[in-house]
């Protein structure tokens, strides 16, 4: 049996908005874990920008396709910040949203580029970048 990317995305959009009910759930529990809601902000963030990267994708409709790549671009960013704040650390706004940032300054670039495809590096790059902070965060000083 074959599966395509995109049928692959649906269960993945929905674990994620599961995963942000159960964070926030526990959070509401333990209000003195912020760590919970950054990460329930992170995963109904992901499964929103899935939901809208599919429909993109299946209805071929790029503006759709764009939107949930750049708000793919968010979430690492807000994992990271909640593993700061487990961490009892500040998060600096710079930071958080230099991906963001940087994704929409090239997809807003002026020069003649293939906007779709640098759009797209600059998204995974957010999570290249992103994931290794999080996970180095915990044992920084």
């Amino acid at each position: 049996m074959q599966l395509d990317s995109l049928t692959l995305m649906v269960p993945d959009a929905i674990a994620a908005a599961v995963a942000a009910v159960l964070l926030l759930v526990a959070w509401l529990k333990i209000r003195t874990a912020p760590a919970l809601l950054w990460w329930a902000a992170a995963s109904g963030l992901a499964a929103i920008a899935l939901a809208i990267l599919t429909t993109g994708l299946a209805w071929q409709f790029p503006l759709l396709i764009l939107t949930g790549v750049g708000l793919t671009t968010i979430v690492p960013a807000l994992i990271w910040g909640g593993v700061r704040r487990f961490n009892h650390r500040r998060t600096p706004l710079v930071l958080l949203a230099g991906g963001f940032a940087i994704w929409l300054a090239t997809v807003l670039a002026p020069f003649d580029i293939d906007h779709r495809k640098w759009a797209t590096l600059a998204g995974f790059m957010s999570w290249y970048i992103y994931t290794p902070a999080a996970i180095w965060s915990p044992w920084s000083t």
